[in-house]
C-alpha cells in the first residue's frame, strides 16, 4: 500500500546500521604493477588498511602494515599514501611518518619522523634510492603551515628539501629514467583547480634538482593546469585552455609544445581534491581516461568507450604493459570496489571483473536509492545540477507547482556525483 505523506516525512529503509555492514566502509587509494594491484580500503574503525591483489586472481589477496593504518592528512584530506617500487617493496605514509617495507611479511622501516604529527608526507614518486614527496610542516604554532617538496634516501634516511617558496605543491614525479623531476604548484587565492603552473627540474645523484624551469604557467591567465605524469620520456598532463579539462603531451625537448590526445568538449577527470588520484593513465601505447564520467581509451589514434554497467564514477586510473586496466569505481547503485578491466583483445568486449567490493551489489539493488537526474538552469553560463529525486516504493506526494533546491551556504559547487555520500547523509 502506498502512503501519502509530504516530502521529508518519509521513512528509509537506509540506515546507518545498513551502512555499518559490507566488506568495508570505503576502497580509498590505488596503484597498480605488472605484478598485480595494491589498494587502500578503510575498515568500520576508520583504519586504512593496504591489500595488495595478485595478477594470477587464483592466488589470495595479502594484507601489508597490518598494525598500521596507511593515511596521511596533508591539506587536511590527503590521498597519496602509498607508492608501490619498482623492487617489490612499498613506500606509505602514516600519522607517525613515512615507512618503506620490502615485503608483505616483513618488519616496515620508518624512514620519516612525523613528530609528533608536525609533519606530513604524501604524493610519492620514486627514482633509484630516492623518494620524492610533498611534505608539509605545522613546526610554528598559529602561522599557516609551510609546503615543500622534499627527497627522501632510502638507505641513509637523509631528507632534503627540493622545492619550496611556492604556497601549496603536488604531483612531484620522476622520469622513469631518473633524468628528470617534475611538478604542480600554485599559490594563494588560487585552489589547485584554478591557476597553477607545472614545473621540472633535472633530478641530481644526491637527490637534489637543478635547472628548474617552468613548463607551463596559468598564472594570470585563468588557466589550470595538473595531473602531470610520464609515459616514458613523454610528459603529460591536463589542462583547461579550452574552457575543458583535456589531456595533453607535452614535448621537453622542444619548447614544451603541446598537442591534445582527445580533443572533446568534455572534462576529462574531476577537481583534484585528493592527492595521488588520476583522471588517466598510459603504459606508452594506450591510454584511459575518465571522460565525463564515462571511461574511454586511445590506441592506434582511436578513441573507444568501454562499457560499465552501473558504474558512473571512476579514479585513480592504472593500466599494465599488458592492457589491462585498475580503477576504483562506483555508482548509485555500486558501492566503491577495485574494478579490473581487461582492454587487451581488440576483437571482444572489455572483460570486466570486481577485485574488492565494499560491499556486494545484492545488499543494494533492492534499496531505494535515487538515481540522478541532470537539471540545467539559467545563470552566468549554462550551470547543472544533478539532482536525486525522492525515491519510495511505499510513499507518494503531490506534484507542486514548482520545484526548489537548496544550496548550502559558504560552500563552493565545483562538481556534481552521482553517489550517496555517508558523510553528509548520516
Amino acid at each position: 500500500m502506498v502512503t501519502e505523506a509530504p516530502y521529508g516525512s518519509w521513512l528509509s529503509a537506509i540506515t546507518p546500521d545498513l551502512f555499518a555492514k559490507g566488506n568495508c566502509k570505503a576502497i580509498c587509494e590505488l596503484h597498480a604493477t605488472e605484478d598485480g594491484v595494491f589498494w587502500v580500503e578503510q575498515n568500520a574503525t576508520g583504519k586504512r588498511e593496504l591489500y595488495f591483489q595478485p595478477s594470477q586472481q587464483s592466488k589470495p589477496k595479502v594484507r601489508w602494515a597490518p598494525q598500521q593504518s596507511v593515511q596521511n592528512c596533508v591539506h587536511e584530506y590527503g590521498g597519496g599514501s602509498f607508492i608501490p617500487i619498482s623492487d617489490g617493496s612499498v613506500v606509505y605514509s602514516t600519522v607517525e611518518g613515512v615507512y618503506h617495507q620490502s615485503s608483505a611479511d616483513a618488519q616496515p622501516v620508518q624512514l620519516a619522523d612525523a613528530c609528533e604529527r608536525k609533519f606530513r608526507f604524501c604524493d610519492f614518486s620514486f627514482s633509484g634510492s630516492h623518494v620524492y614527496c610533498v611534505n608539509e610542516s605545522h613546526q610554528k604554532p598559529g602561522f599557516d603551515p609551510e609546503n615543500r617538496l622534499i627527497s627522501i634516501n632510502r638507505t641513509t634516511k637523509e631528507q632534503k628539501v627540493v622545492a619550496s617558496g611556492a604556497d601549496f605543491y603536488a604531483s612531484p614525479r620522476a622520469s622513469p629514467d631518473g633524468k628528470r623531476l617534475v611538478w604542480m604548484q600554485w599559490n594563494h587565492i588560487n585552489m589547485p583547480w584554478d591557476e597553477t603552473s607545472i614545473h621540472m627540474a633535472m633530478l641530481n645523484d644526491d637527490g637534489t634538482i637543478s635547472n628548474e624551469t617552468v613548463v607551463k604557467d596559468g598564472t594570470g591567465k585563468k588557466v589550470n593546469y595538473h595531473c602531470p605524469s610520464w609515459t616514458g620520456s613523454k610528459l603529460m598532463m591536463i589542462n583547461d585552455s579550452t574552457n575543458f579539462w583535456n589531456l595533453y603531451e607535452v614535448d621537453v625537448e622542444s619548447e614544451f609544445k603541446e598537442k591534445n590526445v582527445f580533443p572533446v568538449d568534455r572534462e576529462i577527470g574531476y577537481p583534484p581534491w585528493l592527492f595521488g588520484d588520476r583522471p588517466y593513465a598510459s603504459n606508452g601505447s594506450c591510454i584511459v581516461m575518465n571522460v565525463n564520467g564515462r571511461l574511454m581509451y586511445r590506441r592506434d589514434c582511436s578513441v573507444r568507450s568501454i562499457p560499465t554497467p552501473g558504474y558512473t564514477v571512476f579514479s585513480h586510473l592504472s593500466i599494465t604493459q599488458d592492457d589491462i586496466v585498475y580503477t576504483i569505481s562506483a555508482g548509485p547503485k555500486k558501492a566503491s570496489c577495485v574494478l579490473r578491466i581487461d582492454i587487451s583483445k581488440e576483437d571482444q568486449e572489455p572483460a570486466i571483473s570486481v577485485v574488492r567490493t565494499a560491499r556486494d551489489d545484492s545488499d543494494l539493488e533492492d534499496l531505494d536509492i535515487s538515481e540522478p537526474e541532470l537539471i540545467e538552469f539559467e545563470s552566468d553560463g549554462v550551470p547543472s545540477v544533478s539532482m536525486l529525486p525522492p525515491l519510495d516504493h511505499n510513499c507518494s506526494w503531490r506534484e507542486e507547482k514548482e520545484t526548489k533546491f537548496a544550496v548550502p551556504r559558504n560552500v563552493v559547487i565545483e562538481s556534481t556525483s552521482e553517489l550517496l555520500f555517508i558523510a553528509s547523509g548520516f
